[in-house]
């Protein structure tokens, strides 16, 4: 089964053989290279080769209606696999994505053995105490307009071993504001991050749509894309159910069930 992508500057249309069609953001040469849409496109292309073989099955004068069930079933089960395996690793490239931000906005450790920088943690610690929320305010203004000046004070602050007595929003203003600065001073990382996640929510939305129409064509039915999916030899597929819309309570409880089977 044929199909076509269609991209300008305002969206992406795919469409397939037999009407089936979707929209997606505009996606740029640029964006076409990265791993997260080449897993979008693969599956696109998958979907349709698949869709074709279902249908000269189903065309297909010399078998019975049971033969051609035989026939199909490994080929949509193929299918499904491959597009929830695509989905999975989206997943683990968003994975990641998350270890690089969590090492842009990482907050010094301490060495176990410099007992001087526990100790300034702590007496910065004690002097915050010992302000009045109106002058930790004000403080936090100098810290926005100026974290570079400040960092030592946020670093005390957010590495404190126990929770801190600070208010909620102060907490959230002295990360954000970490974040912020981390930011500025590497953009091209800052730059990686946002843009790969702006890649990966492309490739899901589209990965969502190849699987709704994957799932209308192969036609399982009750809990038959559950268990094929379940069976997948593809380890990927293990983070890639929920593109099918299952979640972890509906897997788990499929899985108890099938291994319950198995022991009758």
């Amino acid at each position: 089964m044929n199909f076509e992508i269609v991209r300008n500057d305002n969206g992406t249309e795919v469409s397939f053989e037999g009407g089936y069609r979707f929209t997606m953001p505009a996606i740029s040469d640029e964006d076409l290279a990265s791993h997260p849409i080449q897993l979008l496109t693969s599956s696109i292309a998958l979907a349709a080769e698949n869709f074709g073989k279902l249908r000269a099955i189903s065309n297909d004068g010399t078998l019975s209606a049971l033969g051609i069930d035989q026939k199909s079933e490994p080929v949509k089960a193929d299918m499904v696999s491959r597009i929830a395996a695509a989905a999975g690793q989206v997943r683990m490239f968003e994975g990641n994505i998350a270890n690089m931000e969590a090492r842009l906005y990482a907050f010094p450790a301490i060495d176990p053995g410099n007992a001087v920088a526990a100790i300034e943690d702590r007496e910065v610690r004690d002097w915050w105490r010992t302000m009045k929320v109106s002058e930790q305010t004000k403080m936090l203004e100098e810290v926005k307009a100026d974290p570079g000046k400040h960092e030592r004070l946020m670093i005390a602050l957010m590495r404190a071993p126990a929770p801190l007595s600070l208010l909620d929003w102060q907490t959230k203003f002295v990360t954000e504001t970490w974040k912020e600065a981390k930011r500025a001073a590497d953009p091209v990382t800052a730059y990686a991050i946002d843009n790969n996640r702006r890649l990966v929510e492309t490739s899901r939305r589209g990965l969502g749509h190849v699987a709704a129409i994957a799932s209308k064509v192969a036609g399982f039915k009750g809990d038959a894309l559950l268990r094929s999916l379940i069976n997948s030899p593809f380890e990927p597929v293990t983070q890639g159910f929920d593109i099918f819309g299952f979640d972890s309570k509906q897997v788990a409880l499929m899985r108890d069930r099938m291994a319950k089977e198995q022991r009758r």
